[in-house]
């Protein structure tokens, strides 16, 4: 039975993808498949499913078409596995993203951070301050997911007390987010982006660092102004006072943010920088703020969160490994789809398309487009970086372009854009974390000042130079 539900399922997938019908026919198969995956993705996204499922079935779909075109089915389970495989690096970043988070919330590093950031805040540029704290946090936890849940809801329960434009406010965190998500040493899109480029993450750092002062700059004078026209009086003082009442704040709490800096600082493998910060933050919780055994050890693996009786219960809870579990089957999932992609020509007209668009226009606006179309296609910022590298490789290598060229175009273009498509739940989730929906993507600047600024300086300088092969 199971195998004759097998066959019927495989012909009827032969029958639907036209295996006869010569490349025309594969290739309407291919834009069906995408087209399913995509209804399923954005039906998922908006239905609150988990973005596994969808991707379940899209690489089913595209196994499916894969065997249609006569690979077997251990060969397309080697390609799955052998893309999956490539991310494997980024489990374990994840696995210790997870403890030291858990362990940052149990210590009070974060509420320290929080309860300082608002204290110093200038109610009359309350909206660039949004930006400028959030954009701190994000540089320490490297998850926008995380500074949203922590800083960003804080912040969003002092704007609906004042009369300021939640879009503008939602705008100013989520950009503010990405901005470490984007270049902290424990970002996992960082990581991600360096593990399948084949690149070293503090070297992508220090590219990064040379492309984000303007569009930073240019975000941080938007918001100012802002701010000027949308000015209010935020009551913050109940907010701070629970803050100190929850959490035993000092100088220690401090400690493992130092460790972590020092060490990055040192230049030790952010591994070992992320371990020793957990160590640090073990000692603070433990005999600084009496954390008891069963939540210390909760703390790092389901994650932290105050009693349900602390009024800052909702705010102040997450990280563990169980905070990052989502994160990691998704990446994996995400990264199956690129051994597939690899092995096979299933999306061969896609890649010469782009080809096409990057040899004509540049790198950066092949980028882009690139970027677009996999984040809308995804609708998870894992599966449009690992889909947008694959794509963009053969264009790079013609322009003689290198790895770290790629690496950096794929943080300054995909990495950012797909949390502006309405759909895709780098952006959609963090918004409905804030109360807000997709009326924030015009306020998040950063996220379009960066490529924008990366497209004219190419411009500018004419056709990318040839700098060296690909590896």
């Amino acid at each position: 039975m199971v195998g004759s539900g097998y066959y019927n399922v495989f012909s009827g997938g032969i029958a639907i993808f036209g295996k006869k019908g010569g490349t025309s026919a594969r290739n309407t198969g291919v834009s069906i498949a995408f087209g399913v995956l995509l209804l399923l993705l954005v039906s998922g996204a908006t239905l609150g499913v988990f973005i596994l499922y969808p991707l379940l079935v899209g690489l089913l779909l595209f196994s499916v078409l894969a065997m249609q075109r006569g690979y077997s089915l251990r060969a397309v389970g080697r390609m799955l596995l052998s893309g999956a495989a490539k991310t494997l690096p980024v489990v374990n970043i994840f696995v210790l993203i997870g403890i030291m988070i858990g362990l940052w919330f149990a210590s009070g590093t974060i509420a320290i951070v929080v309860y300082y950031g608002l204290s110093w805040m200038v109610p009359s540029l309350f909206i660039l301050f949004c930006f400028l704290l959030s954009t701190v946090v994000s540089l320490l936890l490297g998850t926008s997911f995380g500074t949203v849940g922590t800083i960003g809801v804080v912040l969003m329960i002092m704007a609906r007390t004042g009369s300021v434009h939640i879009a503008m406010v939602s705008g100013a965190i989520i950009g503010g987010a990405y901005v470490g998500d984007r270049i902290s040493p424990m970002s996992s899109s960082a990581h991600l982006v360096a593990t399948v480029s084949g690149t070293k993450i503090y070297a992508n750092i220090r590219r990064m660092a040379r492309t984000t002062p303007v569009p930073f700059l240019g975000s941080v004078a938007l918001y100012a102004v802002l701010s000027l026209l949308f000015p209010f009086e935020p009551g913050q003082s109940a907010i701070l006072g629970q803050i100190s009442s929850s959490f035993t704040l000092s100088g220690w709490n401090l400690v493992p943010v130092g460790v972590l800096v020092m060490l990055i600082a040192f230049r030790l493998n952010v591994k070992w920088a992320m371990f020793f910060s957990s160590l640090a933050a073990a000692g603070v919780a433990l005999w600084v703020q009496g954390v008891s055994l069963p939540l210390f050890l909760r703390s790092m693996t389901l994650g932290f969160s105050l009693p349900r009786t602390d009024p800052l219960h909702a705010i102040f809870q997450g990280g563990g490994i169980a905070f990052m579990f989502k994160a990691i089957l998704t990446v994996l999932a995400s990264s199956a789809f690129s051994g597939l992609f690899e092995h096979t020509d299933l999306i061969r007209p896609f890649e010469d398309w782009i080809e096409k668009i990057t040899k004509k226009t540049g790198k950066v606006f092949g980028a882009i487009v690139s970027s677009v179309v996999t984040s809308s296609l995804g609708c998870t910022q894992a599966l449009a970086i690992i889909m947008s590298h694959h794509v963009l490789k053969r264009p790079y290598q013609h322009l003689k372009a290198t790895s770290s060229d790629l690496a950096l175009d794929l943080e300054d273009t995909v990495v950012v854009l797909s949390v502006l498509i309405p759909w895709n739940v780098a952006g959609s989730m963090p918004a409905q974390m804030l109360g807000s929906d997709a009326r924030f993507i015009p306020f998040a600047f950063f996220l379009f000042l960066l490529p924008a600024w990366r497209l004219w300086k190419e411009q500018r300088s004419g056709k990318p130079r040839e700098k060296g092969s690909l590896q």
